[in-house]
């Protein structure tokens, strides 16, 4: 397999009674890496390789959000701007069906100015058909002082 399968990276044979004829095989191509495991088989090289060529041709794995995208807008209650923007604090990927979709939903905490830059502000949950979700915390990517009130004050004196 690692001469004849393109992009093999890694192989692992093995028989045992229980499990018959086995192959774990791994391959990388466009960035993506994947591993087969095969169990019981007649023909485990065979089956090796149409695993990892049906996975290359109808999985994609994607950067689905980006540290430093803006994700939402937070409240900020008494700050000098109305809200914020927000970032998730680390990258998510996912590895789906060609033309799955997957849904972004944020649960955002209502800030109280001061707000600092990289202040946690709430976390969000990606989610697509038939695969656990994925949840990463969301940050403040600017600070927000307090809304500064100026007043102005008349002396007036009498004769």
């Amino acid at each position: 397999m690692l001469y004849t399968f393109p992009g093999a990276t890694g192989i692992k044979t093995g028989t045992t009674d229980a499990a018959g004829k086995c192959l774990v095989a791994s391959a990388q191509r466009n960035g993506d890496e994947l591993i087969a495991v095969v169990l019981h088989s007649q023909d485990r090289y065979s089956d090796a390789r149409n695993l990892l060529a049906w996975g290359f041709e109808h999985w994609s794995t994607v950067e689905v959000v980006h540290p430093g995208e803006v994700l939402a807008q937070v409240p900020v209650q008494g700050g000098q701007q109305p809200m914020v923007p927000v970032e998730a604090m680390h990258s998510v990927w996912l590895s789906l069906p060609n033309q799955e979709t997957y849904h972004i939903n944020a649960t955002l905490k209502f800030l109280k100015a001061p707000v600092a830059r990289h202040q946690a502000s709430g976390f969000i949950t990606v989610t697509t058909p038939g695969q656990p979700a994925v949840v990463t915390s969301v940050q403040t990517m600017q600070s927000d002082a307090a809304a500064v009130h100026h007043h102005r004050w008349w002396i007036i004196r009498g004769k």
